[in-house]
């Protein structure tokens, strides 16, 4: 009976579905160590904390699945040096530093940044440095994690933290084009192709419909009218 339990559990978890019904399922990737604070997976704090009193929480943009009582954020890329998109409703006045990191699946850290935070509120991006050390390799699960230390925090310990996991694929013509046509299949990827297109021409209404059917698709429809602003400056890496 013990035996049978354990193969009806494997089989349940090795069926966990991603993105669209077009798009084939991911094998549930194994826990990594978070950094401080306990962040739940593949999302916030529960419930999350504050830096100030913002309408909105952090957020990664990615979809996420209920496995159990945990919350999975994952998707895949076919780019060796994705690009991460988090909504950030706070401005630099509420946050005293912000850290990116990213893991393999067996917890390693492979990359970690700092960063200058923007201004205004809005969706930033991450991207990996384009340096062979960094590459991701096809067939693999990463961990990523990005954190903030709000102004009051005077630890080391940040106050918020979301994170999420990708796998790396070959690109292949049906693939590239599901980028192109702003499909969620190849998430990362197509996330950050529209960001960027959206960025050269915000007045573009094609761009935007494709920008708000594509965050719907994955139930991100509460931050499509979430400014853009692109990449974070002065990344530091090591």
């Amino acid at each position: 009976m013990k035996q049978l339990l354990t193969i009806a559990l494997t089989l349940t978890l090795a069926n966990f579905p991603i993105l669209s019904t077009s798009a084939k399922p991911l094998p549930t990737p194994p826990p990594a160590p978070p950094p401080p604070g306990n962040p739940v997976p593949g999302g916030t704090f529960s419930p999350p904390p504050q830096c100030g009193t913002p309408a909105k929480v952090l957020n990664a943009l990615i979809p996420q699945k209920n496995l159990g009582s945990l919350l999975i954020g994952q998707g895949l890329t076919a780019s060796q040096y994705p690009t991460f998109w988090i909504y950030l409703p706070y401005s630099s006045e509420d946050i005293s530093s912000g850290e990116f990191s990213l893991h393999n699946r067996r917890g390693r850290k492979l990359y970690r940044t700092s960063f200058s935070l923007p201004q205004t509120a809005g969706i930033i991006s991450i991207s990996i440095p384009s340096e062979p050390k960094y590459a991701l390799e096809e067939e693999q699960f990463y961990h990523w994690y990005f954190s903030l230390k709000c102004s009051s925090n005077e630890s080391s310990t940040p106050d918020l933290v979301v994170d999420g996991w990708v796998k790396r694929v070959a690109l292949t013509s049906e693939s590239e084009r599901q980028i192109n046509a702003a499909q969620p299949d190849i998430w990362y990827d197509s996330l950050t192709r529209l960001a960027n297109l959206r960025l050269t021409a915000p007045e573009d209404e094609k761009l935007k419909n494709d920008w708000i059917d594509l965050l719907n698709s994955v139930g991100l429809e509460a931050l499509v009218q979430e400014p853009l602003v692109g990449p974070v400056g002065n990344s530091i890496g090591f």
